[in-house]
């Protein structure tokens, strides 16, 4: 599974935090891709509860969720 090709602006996803166990990942929007010199997609800008984190593609963990309650997550 290649998740860098998976996300969209409007996901949800969880945050990969190495200092806290993964129940406290925190839970994020994607807010904008960041596209490199070669086209790809490495990094995305996610909006967390307190501010926007520019954060790479492969510690981030796309939620599965019905489309009635996706619009009010975050």
């Amino acid at each position: 599974m290649d998740r860098k090709t998976e996300l969209k602006v409007g996901d949800a996803v969880l945050v990969r935090c190495e200092n806290l166990k993964t129940v406290s990942w925190p839970i994020a929007r994607v807010q904008e891709p960041c596209t490199g010199r070669d086209g790809g997609v490495l990094v995305v800008k996610v909006k967390i509860r307190n501010g926007i984190l520019t954060h790479p593609v492969r510690k981030l963990y796309p939620l599965e969720m019905c489309s009635r309650t996706k619009d009010s997550i975050i």
